[in-house]
Formats: C-alpha cells, sequence, structure tokens
C-alpha cells in the first residue's frame, strides 16, 4: 500500500507538470496495466480503472481494542489527483491546492455510509480527520484522508458520555453555541460555523446543522456540512496565514444527540503546558467572542461554492 501510494503522488506530480487538466486521467493512468514501469501481471493500483471521489478501504492499523471487540477501523480515501491537496492552503506552502468542495461532501458522505452501517451493527462510527500534512496533528502519511473508528458500547467514547450527561442536565449544548449571536460566524446554507465558547485549544471551530440532528443520513444536502468545513479552515488559513496541522473531529450518534464537527488548530503554542495536565483545566489566551466577532468580519462576503455566508441569527 505504501509502494502504490508512492506511485500515485509520483504519477500526479507527473501529470500536473504536463499540464493535464483532467484529474481522472491521474486514476485512468494508475488502472492501465500497459503504463510504464508496470510489471507483468500487475494488478491496476485503482480497481476498477474508473472515476472517483473518494472510496472506504479497512484500516491495515488495528484500533486499540480487545482483540473481542466488534470495532472496525477503516480510511477514507480521495481521488490520487487530489492526494497533495487539504481544506486550506498549509501554513508553510501557499502552493497546497484546496480541495474542491465536491471532493470534501464525498468524504461527507462516506462517513455516512459508515454511520449507516455502524448503527446497524450496534456500533458507534467515531469519524476524524489528522489533517495539515504534520504529524502535529497524527498525521502520519501526507497524502490528504480521513479515518472512521466504529466502536461497541464497551468502548463508547468517555466524551460522548459526558455531552450525554450535560444534555440530560441542561439541554443540548451545541445549540446553546449555535443561538448565541455572539459566537455565531457565518451560515453556510443549514449548517452553521460558530467558535467553539470553551474548547480545549484557542481558536477552535464548531460547524453543525442548525436543526438538531443526530444522524448524517438526515442532514439534506450533505455539501453544507462540507461547505462548513471548508469554511472553518479558511477561517483559520486567514487567522494564520494558512492552515496548521489541526484535527476535525466529527461526533454523531444517540448520545452525542445534536451531531457536530470540532476543528481544532494544532501549533507549538496551542497546546496543553504543565497547569492543564496537573489540573485539568484549560487556560485560553483568546476570548471566544472576539475570536468569533475577528471571523465575521474578515470572512464577511465568503463564498463557498454555491453559496454565500448567511447572515447573523436574531439575538
Amino acid at each position: 500500500m505504501v509502494e502504490g501510494e508512492t506511485e500515485s503522488l509520483a504519477l500526479a506530480g507527473a501529470l500536473a507538470a504536463r499540464g493535464t487538466a483532467d484529474a481522472w486521467e491521474v486514476v485512468q493512468a494508475l488502472g492501465d496495466r500497459t503504463r510504464t514501469g508496470a510489471g507483468e501481471g500487475l494488478v491496476p493500483l485503482v480497481h476498477p480503472p474508473e472515476p472517483w471521489l473518494a472510496r472506504v478501504f479497512l484500516n491495515l492499523t488495528p484500533a486499540l481494542v480487545s482483540r473481542e471487540s466488534p470495532a472496525n477501523a477503516f480510511v477514507v480515501s480521495v481521488s490520487p489527483a487530489h492526494h497533495d491537496a487539504d481544506l486550506a492552503p498549509i501554513r508553510r506552502t501557499v502552493a497546497t491546492p484546496v480541495l474542491p468542495v465536491d471532493v470534501v461532501t464525498a468524504v461527507v458522505r462516506c462517513w455516512q455510509a459508515l454511520d449507516d452501517w455502524a448503527s446497524v451493527q450496534g456500533l458507534t462510527a467515531v469519524p476524524f480527520i489528522n489533517g495539515g500534512k504534520d504529524r502535529a496533528s497524527g498525521q502520519s502519511i501526507s497524502c490528504f484522508h480521513s479515518q472512521v473508528v466504529a466502536v461497541g458500547p464497551e468502548d463508547a467514547p468517555p466524551l460522548y458520555q459526558a455531552i450525554a450527561r450535560r444534555r440530560a442536565a441542561a439541554g443540548c449544548p451545541v445549540c446553546a453555541v449555535l443561538a448565541d449571536p455572539g459566537l455565531w460566524v457565518a451560515d453556510v446554507g443549514k449548517v452553521a460555523l460558530a467558535v467553539h465558547p470553551a474548547p480545549d485549544r484557542d481558536l477552535t471551530l464548531l460547524v453543525a446543522p442548525r436543526s438538531e440532528t443526530a444522524r448524517l443520513g438526515e442532514v439534506h444536502p450533505l455539501k453544507d456540512l462540507a461547505r462548513g468545513l471548508l469554511l472553518a479552515a479558511a477561517c483559520l488559513d486567514r487567522r494564520l496565514g494558512g492552515l496548521p496541522a489541526y484535527n476535525v473531529a466529527l461526533r454523531l450518534g444517540l448520545q452525542v444527540g445534536h451531531l457536530h464537527a470540532e476543528v481544532v488548530p494544532r501549533s507549538g503554542v496551542n497546546v496543553r503546558a504543565g497547569f492543564e495536565v496537573a489540573t485539568g483545566l484549560t487556560v485560553l489566551t483568546r476570548n471566544p467572542y472576539a475570536v468569533a466577532a475577528r471571523l465575521r468580519s474578515e470572512m464577511a462576503g465568503w463564498e463557498p461554492a454555491g453559496g454565500r455566508a448567511g447572515r447573523a441569527p436574531a439575538s
């Protein structure tokens, strides 16, 4: 798989240098048994050799759960034509292309398929992105991809359990954030972008459907969620001069109640220090309301593919 990934990137680079406009030529070339360097009987790197935006395959790295656990781990990969892209230009190089909204939507659709499958199996799907092509986010290979771990009740994420307790005691915390005009940044269709009011990291953003829903199959259109993720990355690009290492954690399911994505930038100063480790408390250096006001100003008029950011909700 590593050799195949290397060859995919090399071929994509060669075609790009040649000025190839059709991104699917990369996929078709990878499926050609007669391509330069193809050995006899070589299985095409892409099979079947047809256009695709995103695909799911089993993660060869096992999840850290018991051997008897029903958990499964998956990788959601994007077409080799877009492996060098990301949600926004990478901070250390402005040459990084931005993923098209249709590709990000295809990743979200893969999340939905895995969420549907996990629900039938009695599992909880935990999708996430370690991004920014930087090990500071936990990313081990440079091509853009997502991972999804489907866990059983015995491995239920503690954070999901905490969200369920908070919902039972004080109502939906995501709805509370989206209803606060001081934290709102923009609407993208039926999805809202806001600043997280009590994050573990500065500049943490929240992307969520405005209406409360637990599963991706109930979000229409899914493209709005993809645009929301791209807008969150664009916010970090504006604030930080390019996208740093980052994590996207998508939380969904009945325990969470209101599905949402948390977009967390990772940098040398945006990490837990001794006080946080010693106490479990978090020290923020930027007021979330001030961050939201600045982002609203900077992102005014930002147009994701197919629509303009909306107006602030009524107080």
